[in-house]
């Protein structure tokens, strides 16, 4: 059994993701939204999104950046559905699916504080991005799946003290805005290991200096390597990236300074 240990002595139990349903992990996070996603607005999404197919399926929740820079259609799961006949599915037509001035509308009938201009500007001219979550881990499948269609996976579990307080556990990526895209990155064919960089000027790293980059929200630890004015990151334990030529990569920075990896392909 997974423990919360809090240093005041209070101890927190998980609570039983199969005693969960779809609709309370739903209600927790809008809830308490503004403490887990600070940076965005968290707002229902139950209207359909259709393809030029006619498939439709219909999200949860939407999550929208308090700057409009971003937006993300959000679908919680739960970790025994079926990911081949529902989960993959219903997230291609997420991700095919056309989204207007309607959805727009709908938004600001449900957080009348969003700017109608800004929200409807952001959603024509701004595809959203795609995430996942799921009420317990799941398998690594579902991360190798999901990722091919671009779509983030993050875990949120609860667990509740003997007074019924409750804690959360947020688990894979997280939501969070970048104030910054730093550089670029891909690997060069040279190594495995080999990270390089587009922009090194704009890393502000020196060189054979250490630098701690979160990836899938795992802190990791990298070097930087310069030779005939090229620049590359080494990590200095396992390579956690999935280092294949075809992708590419872009590091971002956070508001606080901390700096974040993700794929781009």
């Amino acid at each position: 059994m997974t423990k919360v240990l809090h240093r005041n002595g209070k101890s927190y139990d998980q609570v039983a993701p199969t005693s969960l349903y779809e609709i309370d992990v739903e209600q927790n996070i809008l809830i308490h939204g503004e403490t887990l996603y600070p940076e965005h607005f968290i707002l229902p999404c139950k209207i359909l999104v259709e393809t030029d197919q006619g498939e439709t399926a219909k999200p949860d929740l939407a999550f929208i950046a308090k700057d409009y820079r971003e937006w993300w259609i959000v679908e919680v799961e739960m970790e025994e559905h079926s990911l081949e006949s529902h989960v993959l599915p219903q997230m291609e037509i997420l991700s095919n699916g056309a989204y207007s001035d309607q959805h727009a509308k709908y938004f600001c009938e449900k957080l009348p504080e969003l700017d109608y201009l800004k929200i409807s500007n952001l959603i024509q001219s701004i595809p959203p991005r795609l995430m996942v979550i799921v009420n317990t881990q799941p398998s690594e499948i579902w991360y190798k799946e999901l990722e091919q269609l671009g779509v983030s996976v993050s875990v949120f579990e609860v667990f509740r003290a003997s007074d019924e307080d409750e804690v959360f556990r947020l688990d894979g990526e997280h939501i969070a805005k970048f104030v910054d895209t730093v550089t670029q990155c891909f690997c060069d064919g040279i190594s495995p290991n080999l990270l390089r960089i587009d922009t090194p000027e704009r890393l502000d790293v020196p060189p054979r200096g250490i630098v701690k980059i979160r990836y899938n929200d795992y802190v990791t630890e990298w070097q930087r390597v310069d030779a005939q004015s090229k620049v590359w990151l080494i990590p200095l334990k396992r390579n956690p990236l999935p280092m294949r030529e075809k992708f590419k990569y872009e590091l971002l920075r956070h508001r606080d300074g901390s700096l974040t990896i993700r794929i781009t392909k």
